[in-house]
């Protein structure tokens, strides 16, 4: 999404279009300062919701790999990495992830 959204504004710019590059950039800026705002815990990985972040109750959902996908940091960034980390604990041992930890049929 941020990508898109940064890439939009760069093609408007190009394209003349400068009323529409600011807006497509200042959406990527408010989507980014709104995820790292209300989605990175305590401990600097990235949540999947707004109730995960307000009770750290420790939900895991793998699609929280889509912030560092998605462009809202970048690969290094320690987020990233705690985010990569923590994803660790939905391995499977036959090879890949579950998408989340609540252990239902679909991830056995």
């Amino acid at each position: 999404m941020c990508r898109r959204l940064c890439a939009a504004s760069y093609l408007a710019h190009r394209l003349g279009i400068s009323d529409r590059s600011d807006l497509y950039r200042e959406a990527y800026e408010d989507l980014k300062k709104n995820v790292l705002g209300k989605l990175v815990h305590k401990d600097n990985y990235f949540v999947s919701s707004l109730e995960e972040y307000n009770t750290f109750a420790g939900f895991l959902v793998a699609s929280v790999v889509e912030g560092i996908n998605f462009g809202i940091i970048s690969y290094d960034d320690v987020i990233a990495g705690n985010t990569l980390n923590v994803l660790k604990n939905l391995r499977i041992t036959g090879g890949g992830y579950k998408r989340n930890d609540d252990g239902d049929w679909y991830d056995r």
